[in-house]
């Protein structure tokens, strides 16, 4: 038996993924990680924003944005979380 501990994460937990961070993301097709997020906030719209690698972004926090950085193959390449 694998014993596990759950770790709180800026802007959500490992056992919570209503309000992200989505790490089991990375590596998987924009496609996957958007359709995740949108089961995960059933109850809540999100914006959802796809940034491409050496894009520039503004540093605004906005609390009902997600952000997918992906890289040329638009796979995820950071862990979406919410701002």
């Amino acid at each position: 038996m694998q014993n596990r501990v759950n770790t709180p994460m800026i802007g959500g937990s490992m056992t919570s993924r209503r309000g992200g961070p989505w790490p089991e993301c990375v590596g998987e097709s924009v496609e996957d990680c958007i359709q995740l997020i949108k089961e995960s906030n059933l109850r809540k719209q999100r914006d959802i924003e796809i940034i491409y690698s050496n894009s520039k972004v503004k540093s605004d926090f906005q609390p009902n944005r997600v952000r997918i950085y992906v890289d040329d193959d638009e796979l995820v390449e950071k862990i979406p979380k919410l701002g």
